[in-house]
């Protein structure tokens, strides 16, 4: 299964572009989340990781600064915690 995640920072700009692209490549689901500023809460990226199981693809239009060091492991208990 194919599993997209889109993020915008600003209320001002669109999701539109990037699960454009998400539904192009084929995406089964997409997440999206509008992060304000430098908020760390991110309901939907919790959500997609809980989502995804093995054998599935995690499809990110764009990385942004604060996801760049995401990895499967490390990043994705401490969102996980961070949730509650």
């Amino acid at each position: 299964m194919k599993i997209g995640y889109a993020r915008v920072s600003s209320y001002g700009q669109s999701l539109d572009i990037q699960i454009s692209k998400l539904e192009a490549f084929g995406c089964d689901r997409i997440f999206s989340d509008k992060v304000i500023g430098t908020s760390q809460d991110r309901p939907e990226m919790i959500q997609c990781l809980d989502y995804v199981r093995d054998g599935d693809q995690l499809l990110i239009t764009k990385l942004g600064a604060d996801q760049v060091n995401l990895s499967p492991d490390a990043d994705s208990e401490r969102l996980r915690e961070e949730a509650g």
